[in-house]
């Protein structure tokens, strides 16, 4: 995402795809390329609490934007 040109990307799912807290934050920064992206859905993934807050501050209460991490706290460690 940040070496092409995703300037027409609006959304991504990318639900039930193992993605990690590090893999999210990784996302959050290539999408900030993305002028026109507004929605990320990361439902059922390997988020824990703290990566599920970590996105949301880095991105998810952004101004209009979505942010989408439904039941992926299921495999946070406690």
């Amino acid at each position: 995402m940040r070496s092409g040109d995703f300037s027409a990307l609006t959304a991504l799912c990318l639900s039930e795809n193992e993605v990690g807290d590090a893999g999210a934050l990784e996302l959050v920064q290539a999408t900030q390329h993305c002028p026109r992206f507004k929605r990320l859905a990361l439902g059922r993934n390997r988020l824990s609490y703290q990566g599920i807050a970590a996105l949301e501050a880095a991105w998810g209460r952004e101004g209009g934007k979505g942010l989408w991490t439904r039941d992926s706290r299921l495999y946070s460690s406690f």
